[in-house]
């Protein structure tokens, strides 16, 4: 069964007489359920459910693993912050997260 998942982006900016925020909703009613997974050691591809584009990646709290995230395996990647989410929105079935150790990553599919 299809699951409607929605996600809100927002930022907000204040200080010094600048005051500014702004705010996106992203739904899909094709969503699917998260999924935890745990990626071993160098590269993990991840494929994205049918009719999914965009994914909350969650690393572990207090995470200190170090992770980079691909297009495709051979690429250098870029390297993220260890304990801090990612979230993709790309038209494209999977990518790549490469870890320096075994780590269970939260994915909330949207």
């Amino acid at each position: 069964m299809a699951k409607t998942a929605t996600v809100t982006l927002a930022v907000s900016v204040q200080g010094d007489g600048l005051t500014l925020s702004e705010s996106v909703v992203l739904t899909n009613t094709t969503g699917s359920a998260p999924t935890t997974t745990t990626l071993q050691t160098g590269n993990n591809t991840v494929t994205f459910p049918v009719g999914v584009f965009r994914v909350l990646i969650v690393p572990p709290a207090n995470n200190a693993v170090q992770w980079a995230i691909k297009g495709l395996a051979g690429d250098t990647g870029v390297p993220l912050t260890a304990g801090e989410p990612l979230f993709l929105s790309e038209n494209f079935t999977s990518f790549v997260i490469n870890t320096n150790a075994p780590i269970t990553f939260t994915f909330y599919w949207v």
